[in-house]
C-alpha cells in the first residue's frame, strides 16, 4: 500500500482544483504539503462579506488586505474578487469604526499601511481615513495591489460610491493612478444598496472606459448624479446637463469609442434617455446589450422608445444581442408613446427580446382594419435569427395578432420567408400564453409565461 507521501503533486494538484474551495480550506489546515498546493487556488477566487456591517474586529476587507501586505505573491494569484460594500456606515458614528480594536494595538502596520499608501500615489485624505477602518481607502489600498485581478463584484454599494470613480475623473484626487487592479479588468459587477436611491451615473459611467474591461453590469442604476462638466473635471459638480446643452454628455467625451467594452447589462435599471445617449457613445462595438427597467423605477424618466431607438444607433452595426424588458405601472403613457422604429440597418442583430410597447407603440395607435404583415417584418433586421416580443401593458396575444397582419396565415409565411429568412425562433412571452395558442401554432410562433425566469430565453 503507498503512502500519502507517495502521491505525486500533480495528482493532488488535480484534487484540490476540482472540490469546493471550503474543501480546499480543510485541505490546506491539512498538512504543509496540502497547504502549498490548496493556498494558491484559494486566493484565485475571493468573497469578503462580513454577517453584519460593523463588528469588534476587523471587516474581511481590511484582514484580506492585511494579508495581501505581508505577502505580496498573493495579490498576483487573486482573479476573482467580490466585495460586500459596507461605505454606508463610514462616517464619525462610533460605534462602525472598527479600528478602535483593530488598530490601537498594531500601530506598526497602520503605519505600514500608511507608508505604502504614498508610495501608491494615495490622498492625504484617504491615508488618514485608512485610519478608521472604512472602505474606501482599504479598498483603494487593495486595487493597487491585485496585478492579476480580473473579475470585480461590489454588492450593496452605497451613496458614498462615487468616490471610488474618481481615480477615472482626475489622478490628483482620493484613490490616486488608476490602480493595476482596475488596469487588469475584463469583468466588473455592481449593485447598489436597495435603501439607497440607486447607483448614480458616477458611480457607474466612468468605469466603462477601462482599458481592458469587455463585460460590465450594474444593478439599480438610475439616478444622474452629479456630473463634472467644466473642461478640465475640476468645477463645482452640478446635477443633470449644462444650460443648452451644446454636447452631450461632455465628460465622457475622452473615452466615446475608445472602450473595449463588448457586453452590457443594466438590470433593474431606469436611465435618463440622454444619459443612455452618452453611455453608448463609449463602446468601439458592444456586441450585447441587456436593459432590464422592471417595476416602480420605470416612472422615474419615463418610457421613451425612440429616444431608446437613437441611442442604439451608436451601435448599430456591431450589436447581435438585444435584450429589453419594462415593466411596471405606466398609467396614461401608453396612450402617446411612439415605438421605437424600424430595426432594418440592424445588421448584425441575431437575437432580439423586445417589449410589444417599444416595437409597436400603444395598441391604441392600431386601427380596427386589417393589418398588413409586410409593415411588421420591416421593423425587423433581416440577419435576425431569434425573436421574443413580450406581450403586456394594455396589450394581449390577439390584439398583437391583429396588429401585425397574423390573421393571413399564408401571406404572413410568405412575407417572413422573404424578410427574416433565417429566423428560426419566435416567441411571444405574456401572462396569458394560451391566448389565440391555435392561431400561434399556424403562424409557427410559441407563447411561453411571462415570468423573471424566462426574461432571457436565448
Amino acid at each position: 500500500m503507498r503512502a500519502f507521501e507517495d502521491i505525486p503533486n500533480e495528482i493532488l494538484l488535480q484534487i484540490v482544483r476540482d472540490v469546493q474551495s471550503s474543501d480546499q480550506l480543510s485541505l490546506s489546515l491539512t498538512s504543509q504539503r496540502l497547504h502549498s498546493i490548496a493556498e494558491p487556488h484559494l486566493y484565485r477566487r475571493v468573497t469578503l462579506a462580513d454577517s453584519r456591517p460593523w463588528t469588534e474586529s476587523e471587516h474581511k476587507l481590511q484582514k484580506f488586505l492585511r494579508t495581501i501586505i505581508s505577502r505580496p505573491e498573493l495579490g498576483a494569484i487573486t482573479r476573482h474578487l467580490e466585495i460586500l460594500w459596507y461605505g454606508l456606515f463610514d462616517d464619525d458614528a462610533p460605534k462602525f469604526r472598527c479600528t478602535e480594536h483593530s488598530y490601537d494595538g498594531d500601530k506598526g502596520y497602520l503605519a505600514t499601511m500608511q507608508i505604502l499608501a504614498r508610495e501608491k500615489g494615495l490622498s492625504a485624505l484617504a491615508i488618514s481615513e485608512l485610519e478608521n477602518g472604512w472602505c474606501r481607502p482599504h479598498f483603494s489600498l487593495l486595487m493597487h495591489l491585485l496585478p492579476s485581478l480580473e473579475h470585480l463584484l461590489l454588492r450593496e454599494m452605497a451613496s458614498d460610491t462615487k468616490m471610488v470613480t474618481r481615480w477615472i475623473w482626475a489622478q490628483s484626487e482620493y484613490h490616486g493612478p488608476t490602480p493595476v487592479g482596475l488596469r487588469s479588468l475584463s469583468n466588473l459587477e455592481m449593485s447598489s444598496y436597495s435603501e439607497e436611491g440607486g447607483l448614480a451615473a458616477e458611480d457607474v459611467v466612468p468605469f466603462m472606459s477601462l482599458p481592458t474591461l469587455n463585460s460590465f453590469r450594474a444593478n439599480f442604476f438610475g439616478e444622474w448624479g452629479e456630473i463634472r462638466w467644466d473642461e478640465d473635471n475640476t468645477g463645482d459638480p452640478t446635477g443633470g446637463f449644462p444650460e443648452g446643452n451644446q454636447e452631450v454628455f461632455r465628460s465622457m467625451r475622452f473615452v466615446k469609442g475608445s472602450s473595449q467594452l463588448r457586453k452590457l447589462v443594466l438590470v433593474c435599471s431606469a436611465v435618463d434617455p440622454e444619459l443612455f445617449d452618452g453611455i453608448l457613445q463609449i463602446p468601439e462595438a458592444l456586441d450585447t446589450l441587456i436593459y432590464e427597467n422592471i417595476g416602480d423605477i420605470v416612472l422615474y424618466y419615463g418610457v421613451d422608445p425612440t429616444a431608446f431607438a437613437t441611442a442604439l444607433r451608436h451601435q448599430m452595426h456591431s450589436l447581435t444581442t438585444l435584450h429589453v424588458t419594462i415593466a411596471g405601472y405606466f398609467g396614461d403613457v401608453t396612450d402617446v408613446l411612439e415605438p421605437m422604429g424600424s430595426l432594418r440597418d440592424f445588421t448584425s442583430l441575431k437575437t432580439l427580446s423586445i417589449p410589444c410597447l417599444y416595437l409597436l407603440g400603444g395598441p391604441s395607435a392600431i386601427d380596427g382594419s386589417p393589418q398588413d404583415c409586410t409593415k411588421f417584418f420591416d421593423l425587423l433586421p433581416s440577419g435576425l435569427v431569434n425573436l421574443s416580443i413580450e406581450i403586456e401593458v394594455d396589450w394581449d396575444i390577439r390584439t398583437f395578432l391583429g396588429a401585425v397582419g397574423g390573421e393571413n396565415i399564408s401571406r404572413w409565411k410568405r412575407v417572413r420567408g422573404q424578410k427574416v429568412p433565417y429566423l428560426e425562433t419566435f416567441i411571444l412571452l405574456s401572462d396569458q400564453p394560451s391566448d389565440a395558442s391555435d392561431g400561434l401554432e399556424a403562424l409557427e410562433i410559441r407563447s411561453c409565461k411571462l415570468s423573471q425566469d424566462s426574461l432571457i430565453v436565448f
